[in-house]
Formats: structure tokens, sequence, C-alpha cells
């Protein structure tokens, strides 16, 4: 770029990198400094494994380089870690945007697309048999419940009649397969709608579960 004598310069990199400034003599480029001009930076997610890390279905992504801020929006959800987690709680395909802010002011945005392929629903197994061998299947509660910070309300209900064969709201204290009203066991082959109600669910998920489960 050539200006007139006296005029003032505006210049505009069009790329990163070192520039010269100086001023033509005779014909001829006269340099007198430079300057370096810095890139935006980069962004870049590096999505981690879709697992379930204390009982919440959970995946990490990295802000995959150096910047002075980070700003995700991953599921409805923000973020302003340069390292992030999310839940997810419902199947689909969710966008994930990260926008970086360098030190200069300068921004760079990246976006990627992750898919959950089933619904959320506490972990929580379809069978028990209260008298197998194993003890650990001889009583049933979501999974989930075991690991998870969550107050909660377990309800198993008699599908027949819709009354409540057993009801907890401690994970430590699973159902045996005792109908609370008669004393007994459910009888084999038995399916029981079971019910959660979270009371402090995580944000973006839902308060109510429930689903089928078979005493065999």
């Amino acid at each position: 770029m050539v200006i007139a004598p006296h005029d003032n310069l505006h210049f505009v990199a069009s790329a990163a990198g070192t520039y010269e400034l100086g001023y033509m003599k005779d014909g001829a480029f006269v340099s007198k400094e430079n300057f370096t001009v810095a890139g935006s930076p980069k962004a870049e997610i590096e999505i981690g494994e879709y697992e379930f890390e204390s009982g919440l279905p959970t995946v990490h992504f990295n802000g995959n380089n150096v910047a002075q801020s980070y700003e995700w929006e991953v599921s409805k959800q923000t973020y302003t870690s340069k390292d992030i987690e999310a839940h997810f709680f419902k199947k689909g395909t969710y966008e994930v945007k990260l926008i970086t802010t360098s030190t200069n002011g300068c921004t760079s945005t990246d976006k990627q697309k992750i898919t959950i392929a089933e619904d959320y629903n506490l972990l929580a197994t379809s069978a028990f048999s209260p008298t197998d061998d194993n003890s650990k299947n001889r009583t049933w509660i979501p999974t989930a419940l075991k690991s998870r910070n969550v107050k909660f309300t377990l309800t198993i209900i008699d599908p027949v009649d819709g009354g409540i064969i057993y009801q907890t709201n401690d994970a430590t204290q699973p159902w045996d397969g005792i109908d609370t009203r008669t004393g007994n066991l459910v009888p084999n082959n038995t399916n029981c709608i079971w019910t959660v109600k979270i009371n402090n669910p995580e944000p973006g998920e839902r308060a109510d579960y429930k689903g089928v489960i078979i005493r065999l």
C-alpha cells in the first residue's frame, strides 16, 4: 500500500504475519520498521465419549486452542470454561458451539454436532428376581439413584388396581419384591409400574420418570 505525503494511513491486515512500514525513495522501498499482526485464535471443539458419571449422561468438550475467553452453547446451556461437561437427557442431534476471544479481541467460532442415541431413564433395569442366587439381583432400584446426589421418591404401583406396592426416598432401601400392603412377594412374572419424582433435577432434566419392572 502506498500513500501520498502527509496523508493518514489506515491499514487493515488481511492475514496474520509480519509487515514492514517504510517509504519510497528514488523508486525503491526503504523499510523503517516492521510489526507483527497476530492471528485470531482458531476455535476447535474436541468431543469426548458419551458416558455416565455419577449416574448422569455426560459428554466432555475441550476448547482445543489457547484464548483469553471461551463461550459455549450446548443444549440451551451456556458455559465459559475452556473445558466443560454437559448432560444430555433426551435422544437426538445437538449443536455444540464455541466462540473464543483472543487477548486483542479477535474472535473465532467452531460448531460441531453430537447425536445421542437414547433417552436417559435413570439407568433402570427392566427385571429382577427376589429369589435369585446372586444377592445383587434380589432387590431393585434405578441404578442412577445410587450414585446421584438427588432427592427423589420412588413408587412401585400395582398395574391392576393402581395401589402403591412400595415407596421410598432412600437409595439404600431398594424394593425387595414385597407388596407392603400384604407383606407377601408379588407373584412371579408380574409387571409393575415404577415412577420416580426428582425434587432437584439438573438443568434441562425432567422431574418425572417412569417405566415397567418385571418381578421374575
